[in-house]
């Protein structure tokens, strides 16, 4: 663009003179907003904030602004969000991917349920206890001993004693744990 000013107010002089200038294209930044979401649910909406828009305008602005996950974001972990946009005319534009994390899902005690052995009495065979749960796929068990029982293991106790079969998920979807006591008795004669 130029300018001319060539009206002058004083009868005595006249001339004029040329200006060039450059309308230099604005700084905007736009980012995509992090996101989490725990195991099992839907996507949250995946969302932008900027900085820079000046003035009434708007995201509009901004020519085919396209936001979106890559992977599957079905299990925990980090996934890229990635935005893609055309080039705004009076603006030099910045985009800032941003990342939706998924989150393992909490197990709770309720999900888990322990089947003890039939028989708990001392008979020179493991006291194997099973668990199942109708979200996690792989539980796994210790066996801890309890008041004077030393014993920490991931075979079943065979002695005398008292001790805690301790569950946990090691299902990477699902985070979660439950404990049962119980006591392996002396056999009658």
């Amino acid at each position: 663009p130029s300018h001319d000013n060539s009206s002058s107010s004083d009868p005595n002089y006249f001339g004029s003179k040329s200006l060039e200038f450059m309308i230099l294209k604005a700084p905007l930044t736009i980012s995509a907003d992090p996101k989490t979401k725990t195991f099992g649910e839907t996507n949250p909406p995946l969302t932008v904030s900027q900085t820079g828009l000046l003035g009434a305008d708007t995201l509009s602005v901004v020519p085919d602004i396209e936001i979106s996950t890559q992977g599957t974001t079905e299990t925990p972990g980090s996934y890229p969000i990635i935005l893609q946009a055309g080039n705004p005319s009076n603006y030099e534009l910045t985009l800032q991917n941003s990342t939706l994390t998924v989150v393992a899902a909490t197990l709770g005690a309720a999900d888990i349920n322990i089947i003890t052995p039939s028989d708990l009495r001392y008979d020179a065979s493991p006291k194997t206890f099973t668990a199942t749960s109708l979200k996690a796929t792989n539980l796994l068990i210790t066996y801890l001993g309890a008041g004077s029982t030393t014993y920490s293991n991931v075979t079943a106790p065979i002695n005398i004693g008292q001790y805690v079969a301790h569950v946990t998920s090691g299902d990477p979807n699902y985070l979660g744990s439950k404990s049962t006591n119980f006591q392996i008795l002396p056999r009658e004669v």
